[in-house]
């Protein structure tokens, strides 16, 4: 896949790069064989739409509660409290 001149610019506008008209021939190039390599790896048989490296199906495990900080505890070491809250100054005006 051949870039153009101007599809290279877009690129160099978008990451906000200066590029010289001799850099912009230069990357064209290069960017041109970076595609053509990609556009080679997705014709490999059986790597359509695959996204993992390792075979791990699932690696998360569930959500518990292991160490639930008591409340009390919590509102002690405050220094302004109301009800089960932890009281602080205002930020905005009124």
């Amino acid at each position: 896949m051949k870039l153009t001149a101007e599809e290279v610019k877009k690129i160099a506008r978008l990451a906000r790069l200066k590029l010289t008209d001799k850099e912009i021939e230069q990357y064209q190039s290069q960017l041109s064989e970076v595609l053509t390599y990609i556009k080679q790896l997705d014709e490999v048989k059986g790597t359509a739409g695959a996204t993992r490296m390792t075979a791990a199906t699932n690696v998360m495990s569930d959500d518990e509660v292991t160490n639930q900080p008591r409340t009390k505890e919590l509102l002690a070491g405050a220094p302004l409290t109301e009800g089960d809250s932890i009281k602080v100054k205002a930020v905005f005006d009124e």
